[in-house]
């Protein structure tokens, strides 16, 4: 079969660049998911309340929460979320159940996170930089991590025979 003329053209080419599938993000962010000095996990509320004040993630009311307590749990919770951050189907619905917060140094990022829509809010530094896309697959990780923490199904028991 033969090619058409142009075709060297074509090969000479470069290739078309796809898009960095993390947001931008300078280095001492990257840092913060890739090797965080501390790392918060909560069960959220997915109604925000309508003023921010102390005791809440974000606008939500926290549910249950725990630290990760080891640095090799706390590597793998960190870059779950940095390889989940861009790769969703992002849908509309945003109805979030879980946040994480990650810290290394003065460096604070949130994450307020829908399963279910596969979007999460990120807060750099306590302010909303955007709405990402969220893969699932970090799902499973941060329930057995909040199982772990003793935060579970019965929070609902907890609170209410406290």
């Amino acid at each position: 079969m033969d090619l058409p003329p142009d075709t060297a053209a074509n090969e000479s080419t470069p290739p078309i660049a796809l898009p960095d599938p993390y947001p931008k993000m300078d280095s001492a962010i990257r840092e913060s998911f890739e090797a965080p000095e501390e790392v918060e996990i909560h069960r959220i509320s997915p109604w925000p309340e309508k003023t921010d004040r102390p005791g809440l993630f974000f606008r939500h009311r926290s549910l249950g929460s725990m630290r990760v307590p080891t640095q090799e749990r706390r590597l793998i919770v960190g870059r779950a979320m940095l390889n989940d951050l861009g790769k969703g189907m992002g849908f509309m619905c945003f109805d979030p159940g879980f946040g994480v917060r990650l810290r290394r140094g003065i460096e604070e990022i949130g994450l307020v996170i829908c399963y279910r829509c596969q979007n999460a809010r990120v807060h750099i530094r306590g302010t909303g930089s955007g709405m990402f896309s969220f893969s699932t697959t970090s799902l499973e990780l941060l329930r057995k991590e909040l199982r772990r923490g003793g935060v579970g199904w019965l929070w609902f028991w907890r609170r209410w025979f406290a």
